[in-house]
């Protein structure tokens, strides 16, 4: 009878947790709707057109686009506004819907990763070699700009493939999906060299594009680790809302390590006739979007890079 007892009254422990689990109330979109919306939402921006200089088209364009995502739904703006505004205040849902997205997108990245290469040869790459894809993350995720999901940190610890002079470009796309505010994402690269010295890169985000970021051990002192940072500011406008939808997506993360080239045997004093030098190497703060148009110059000083042990 004993145990008997232990296990219905187990039973009911049971009961009650499952009943107090949290529940979204019916008059907002539930999560696994949500999730499919904001999926859908981030292809349309993908396959949205982007026009350099035609800032306002673009934007007409998104719109468009997005509208479609909710008709197919049969959802309304003010329906959707109404549920955002709902998550936006009960931030656990909506970074559990989030994680579940990201997972979903890194699993379509690998899915379609044979379409993928055929425009862009870095996917392509393994870890070893003169030219590696040394990223060992998610290639997808997405932040919002309230903490802690603002936010995402990498770090590479250098193995025995590292090599003095070696350069690590940092390319990646970013997808903006905001019902209002400033768009201001923030990211840095970082390289702790050999002895302890730092060199680093801050470029700040604020379009749909895809944009690249790179770094030399131009001492050839040798690399001990790379690492940085996403980050999601909320901007400087006092007209914010902190309850509307606000998300920046970024995929196809990759981080490249290039091997440095070696000077051909013979008369090296030289240099071919039409050869291109390097990248500028560079240990401050900057950086260069592969769209000069999308570079937005810093109104705060960007958040100092994480701590290391």
């Amino acid at each position: 009878m004993g145990r008997l007892h232990r296990m219905v009254w187990l039973a009911l422990v049971v009961a009650v947790l499952a009943g107090c689990k949290p529940k979204i109330p019916s008059r907002y979109i539930q999560p696994d709707v949500l999730e499919d919306i904001l999926y859908d939402y981030h292809q349309a921006l993908a396959a949205a057109p982007v026009k350099i200089g035609e800032e306002q088209k673009h934007n007409f364009d998104e719109n468009v686009y997005c509208e479609g995502v909710l008709k197919k739904y049969g959802i309304t703006s003010a329906e959707f506004d109404s549920s955002m505004v709902y998550y936006c205040r009960h931030t656990s849902q909506l970074h559990a819907i989030y994680e579940r997205l990201s997972e979903r997108l890194n699993k379509e990245a690998v899915t379609l990763g044979a379409s993928v290469n055929q425009s862009n040869h870095y996917f392509t790459l393994s870890e070893n070699g003169d030219t590696a894809d040394i990223w060992r993350d998610k290639t997808a995720l997405m932040l919002v700009p309230q903490a802690p999901y603002n936010q995402m940190q990498f770090s590479v610890p250098a193995d025995t493939t590292f090599r003095p002079g070696d350069k690590m470009m940092l390319n990646f796309g970013s997808r903006f999906l905001f019902q209002d505010g400033v768009k201001d994402g923030v990211v840095m690269l970082c390289l702790r060299l050999q002895n302890d010295s730092v060199a680093q890169r801050v470029m700040h985000v604020s379009s749909n594009s895809n944009y690249s970021l790179s770094l030399i051990d131009d001492g050839h002192l040798g690399i001990k680790e790379v690492f940085g940072f996403f980050y999601l500011s909320k901007g400087n406008s006092t007209s914010n809302s902190e309850s509307t939808l606000k998300i920046m997506f970024i995929d196809e993360i990759r981080l490249i390590r290039m091997r440095e080239k070696m000077a051909p045997t013979g008369n090296t004093s030289e240099q071919t006739s039409g050869s291109v030098p390097d990248a500028p190497r560079v240990r401050g703060s900057g950086g260069q979007p592969s769209t000069p148009d999308s570079m937005k110059s810093a109104e705060t000083p960007p958040p100092p890079p994480p701590p290391r042990p």
